[in-house]
């Protein structure tokens, strides 16, 4: 916050063109790096360094006229920078969609001894298709549905939860995964196609019903970031230009006003009808200069 107030401070005076003081501050950080053989970070620098930096820059660029718009729109596009990060956290929290899901699908076989065992896809064996003395008995899919955080890239994931449904054609209605118990041949034969995965939580998230903890994306939270600053960099310009030009149009209004009162001999500030009055300087209503 301390930073942010000596940004603006430092902004609301004759104001600077932009390009200058950064290619000032660029020029300065590569002459430090080329001199110590070694990195600088300019924000890494003493307070007192970064303000004999700043006052460097101040004296030697180039200035323009300055006024209340001109520190408005510097004020505007500092904040807007600031803002920008907490507005993609307050995405990464208020914004949520539905990801894609991500199902597990494959058929069933036993053979004579009573080992079930399960083919994968690519590509699924068709349901009448039997490999060797095995048997088609069914088969199972698990659906995986999981939320996406972020706007408008993605920047976080929420955990995910798995839903499995075992289709066995001795079962009237299919299975779930609590109606399979531990020592089903079933289930020792849908952990063994899961472990081909690597991922040891796929299976537990399948049994026990917990969910499969999320993740951030450093990416989604970068480009986020730059995508808001450039969005409400953008909206303080414009922001600051309709005022601007309101502004512009209240001005001409209030000069035809004046105008017009000047034609009709009354006061300019206040309206006061001023024929007949004895000549003064000021209006006897408002006491202004006519």
């Amino acid at each position: 916050m301390a930073v942010y107030w000596y940004l603006c401070r430092y902004l609301a005076r004759p104001a600077r063109r932009w390009h200058i003081i950064l290619f000032q501050v660029g020029v300065s950080i590569r002459k430090d790096a080329l001199l110590l053989h070694r990195p600088v970070i300019f924000v890494n620098m003493p307070l007192r360094a970064i303000r004999k930096r700043l006052r460097l820059i101040r004296y030697y660029s180039a200035t323009r006229r300055s006024n209340r718009w001109s520190r408005m729109l510097d004020i505007a596009v500092v904040t807007a920078l600031v803002a920008a990060w907490p507005a993609a956290w307050l995405l990464d929290r208020a914004y949520v969609r539905v990801g894609e899901p991500f199902t597990i699908s494959g058929n069933l076989y036993e053979d004579p001894g009573g080992h079930v065992w399960v083919w994968l896809p690519p590509p699924p064996l068709p349901p009448g298709d039997v490999r060797g003395d095995a048997t088609f008995i069914g088969a199972f899919r698990i659906a995986m549905q999981g939320e996406d955080h972020g706007w408008p890239f993605v920047t976080s994931r929420g955990p995910r939860r798995l839903a499995l449904n075992v289709e066995i054609f001795d079962e009237p209605v299919s299975l779930g995964a609590q109606d399979l118990p531990p020592n089903s041949p079933v289930r020792h034969a849908i952990n063994s196609a899961l472990e081909t995965f690597g991922d040891p939580m796929l299976a537990a998230a399948t049994w026990d019903g917990s969910a499969i903890v999320g993740s951030n994306r450093a990416r989604g939270w970068v480009a986020n970031g730059l995508v808001l600053s450039v969005l409400l960099v953008l909206a303080a310009c414009l922001l600051v230009a309709v005022l601007r030009i309101g502004s512009l149009f209240r001005i001409a209004e209030k000069r035809q006003q004046v105008a017009q009162r000047r034609q009709s001999n009354r006061c300019t500030a206040c309206g006061y009808d001023l024929h007949g009055s004895v000549f003064s300087e000021r209006c006897p209503e408002c006491g202004t200069l006519v």
